[in-house]
């Protein structure tokens, strides 16, 4: 689970809810964690909250003085959740599930697939993170890769001979394809915090969320047919 990832934010001299953290900042350059985007729970809007900017932080929440420790950026890196990664040949790592710090530093990524050091990141892409290594230990973790390929691949035969239904790796649709439809069951976001709730119908704000927690795919599977 994504270190701090969905605690809510509060503001001290208020005692006020700000919002929830929906990901990490880091600089691309450095590999560091420069702080969090912020989400307003009302509006949707997005801000930076700077590590210097937090005062307190706790198994549920992270606190700040007051709203000013917040700043408003139009942009924001999208992060390394769910960015693919490839090898300068074009071999896939899968997708980044999780990452890992040690103090503000990223130690290492997880993947569907692997675990990666940090080190092996040649490059940070708007989709794509490139590694590269050793040939040694490239070829060791591609001997790996290929292992659980065959162990996916053997699970997913036994499903469909069991008539177990597979869901496809990924869901690609028009977000229009979403709004306006009901929702069958609950969908939560990283941290156990509620997307949106069974009977809801979907709103282009709930499409967003969901993108941004990684849950089209039970936001697609979860519609009422």
């Amino acid at each position: 689970m994504m270190e701090n990832i969905s605690k809510i934010v509060i503001e001290k001299n208020e005692g006020r809810r700000i919002g929830y953290v929906l990901k990490y900042v880091l600089d691309f350059e450095t590999k560091t964690k420069m702080g969090y985007c912020v989400v307003d729970d009302e509006t949707e809007n997005e801000f930076f909250l700077q590590n210097k900017n937090i005062v307190a932080i706790s198994d549920d929440f992270l606190l700040v003085d007051d709203i000013s420790a917040l700043e408003v950026v139009s942009d924001f890196d999208d992060g390394l959740l769910g960015k693919t990664v490839v090898d300068e040949k074009g071999f896939c790592f899968g997708e980044v599930v999780d990452c890992v710090f040690v103090g503000k530093r990223l130690s290492k990524i997880v993947t569907n697939c692997c675990e990666l050091p940090c080190r092996s990141i040649k490059k940070i892409g708007k989709d794509f993170i490139f590694v590269g290594g050793k040939k040694k230990r490239r070829s060791s973790t591609f001997n790996f890769l290929r292992q659980n390929d065959e162990r996916v691949v053997k699970v997913q035969e036994e499903k469909v001979l069991t008539g177990q239904q597979l869901n496809p790796e990924k869901v690609r649709l028009s977000s229009t394809y979403y709004v306006g439809r009901v929702v069958d069951e609950d969908i939560m976001g990283y941290n156990n915090e509620i997307i949106v709730l069974k009977g809801e119908v979907v709103t282009p704000a709930i499409v967003e969320k969901a993108k941004r927690h990684n849950r089209l795919n039970q936001l697609f599977f979860a519609l009422k047919k």
